[in-house]
């Protein structure tokens, strides 16, 4: 038996997404929203505790605004992902996370719950687009 690696070149570039146009197709991608959550963007969120200044984050949200509800007129998938973190006695953060925020004076979050689920601060922040249920992703660290 003989294999045409061309005629297997050929075929694969014709599966190939060559263009700009058929990479952002809404056959082929999805628009993911990662992590748009009070504590990361509000004031008053855990960023804003920990002395980050969020201004940035809260001027680029009307932007993200428009963009979502540009993607849904053309018809593309939004998938958005949703951090659950905060668990009692900070389960999902290793020991030598810990002991770094620690040291380094930064992290009092772990000293408080950050997007703890049901709450303000884990909820999506204002104005980002809604919430499809069959879109929801949550990141979570499971042992």
């Amino acid at each position: 038996m003989t294999i045409d690696k061309d005629k297997g070149l050929e075929a694969a570039a014709a599966r190939m997404l060559a263009t700009l146009e058929s990479k952002v197709a809404p056959s082929h991608a999805a628009l993911v929203v990662i992590d748009m959550q009070n504590d990361f963007c509000a004031t008053g969120g855990m960023m804003d505790k920990e002395g980050t200044d969020v201004k940035l984050i809260q001027g680029m949200a009307p932007g993200l605004v428009d963009f979502i509800g540009h993607a849904r007129k053309a018809g593309l998938p939004i998938i958005y992902v949703q951090a659950i973190y905060a668990s009692e006695n900070n389960w999902y953060l290793s020991d030598v996370w810990l002991e770094q925020m620690k040291r380094s004076g930064r992290g009092k979050h772990v000293e408080y719950p950050v997007c703890e689920e049901g709450s303000w601060n884990a909820d999506f922040y204002k104005g980002e687009g809604r919430m499809d249920k069959k879109n929801r992703r949550r990141a979570r660290k499971d042992i």
